[in-house]
């Protein structure tokens, strides 16, 4: 189940990690709360990925403890990032570009690469080779939440992972 493992891997990347001037550090989700209740923290969701699969070398697998050629899948893999802040808050209007570059960073200098990936699952192993080498970011303006006080941002990365397998 390589899809499971590689959006646990992106996670384990970015949960936790700091965030600029002061900020909390950034909450990572796969299975997010409700996007719409307001946070006190920069929170991130790493959305199911989707992407081709294809065959590199034969042979093809025969089944368990046989050889196998090598196979490659490449998710694409969208973090959408949501911060809640002060309407009137003196960095609003650059805060959350500075957010959005940490998480960029944390990607881009993703260590080890490769990574070896377990699966949770099958326990079977694959690696990770490509993490932030290619991204693409979007940022959206800003809306009011109800209370015309706090204000909500948002923007979303998209990342190629190139995972390599055995099957």
């Amino acid at each position: 189940m390589p899809i499971a493992s590689c959006l646990s891997f992106v996670k384990s990347l970015l949960d936790g990690i700091g965030m600029p001037a002061g900020t909390p550090d950034l909450a990572a989700y796969l299975d997010p709360p409700d996007p719409n209740v307001e946070s006190s923290v920069p929170t991130c969701y790493i959305l199911q990925a989707n992407g081709p699969e294809q065959r590199l070398t034969m042979p093809r697998s025969q089944g368990p403890n046989s050889s196998a050629g090598d196979k490659t899948i490449e998710h694409e893999i969208r973090i959408m990032v949501i911060y809640f802040m002060a309407a009137n808050d003196p960095e609003a209007d650059i805060l959350f570009s500075g957010i959005m570059d940490g998480i960029m960073n944390a990607l881009r200098l993703a260590f080890p690469m490769p990574a070896l990936i377990i699966d949770p699952y099958t326990g079977n192993q694959t690696e990770a080779v490509n993490v932030g080498e290619k991204m693409r970011y979007e940022l959206y303006p800003p809306y009011a939440t109800k209370s015309q006080r706090i204000e909500r941002r948002n923007g979303v990365i998209v990342m190629p992972v190139l995972e390599l397998l055995e099957a």
